[in-house]
């Protein structure tokens, strides 16, 4: 069977922590996935909130959405380079990715209802 090995330095000790391949697959499973599948709904929701921005002129909506594709790939971008050198580095970079994504379009629904909020008083 295959292990993953992490390696920690603690009080100048190197020591190796093993985990078995099923294991960390599915813990990098639940704890990447689900945020991702999160913000993905988050994401959907904020698109559907788009629609009911008479306020505010078009290009800025588009500018909204724009800025944070590329905030979230360039973000992307700099784990897929850190997870290189990792073993099963396609599914680190869920980990990070996904709370990256789930927190992001978390707090930009927020933002939209308080941004609703507002003006429909």
């Amino acid at each position: 069977m295959l292990f993953i090995e992490l390696n920690v330095s603690l009080f100048s000790e190197r020591i190796i922590i093993k985990y078995p391949q099923m294991i960390a697959f599915f813990l990098i499973l639940i704890f990447g996935l689900l945020p991702i599948i999160i913000g993905i709904y988050q994401l959907i929701q904020f698109v559907q909130y788009l629609n009911s921005w008479s306020n505010i002129k078009p290009n800025l909506k588009i500018y909204f959405l724009v800025y944070g594709i590329l905030i979230t790939f360039l973000i992307l971008y700099s784990f897929i380079q850190y997870y290189c050198k990792v073993q099963f580095s396609y599914f680190l970079i869920l980990i990070p990715s996904g709370f990256i994504l789930g927190i992001y379009f978390f707090f930009l629904s927020d933002a939209q209802q308080d941004y609703d909020n507002q003006t429909n008083k």
